[in-house]
């Protein structure tokens, strides 16, 4: 028996580590030595997502959406358009085709 319509939903957590470095040229110094700062940076957040899917006689079509929570990163920098300490929705679309 096959399925035609397929639901999904659910919850997670998504956890960001890295490391960087910012390398810059402090101009009371000599040019030979420009100025390191190693930087760890880590961030957890939520995510609600619901995901469906169709199942056609050739092809499945599937799709999600989902809503990512927003965090203080304390970050120094101000990004125009784009506030990490917004929730914001995320989706997706896709298309398989079965020979």
């Amino acid at each position: 028996m096959s399925t035609f319509l397929e639901l999904a939903g659910g919850v997670g957590w998504d956890h960001y580590s890295s490391t960087a470095e910012v390398a810059f040229l402090d101009p009371t110094r000599p040019l030979t030595n420009p100025q390191r700062i190693p930087l760890d940076l880590h961030n957890s957040r939520e995510v609600l997502f619901l995901d469906a899917g169709l199942d056609l006689a050739t092809a499945k079509l599937v799709a999600e959406l989902g809503y990512q929570t927003g965090k203080d990163q304390h970050l120094t920098t101000n990004f125009t358009g784009f506030d990490p300490k917004a929730g914001h929705v995320f989706g997706g679309l896709g298309l398989r085709f079965t020979f």
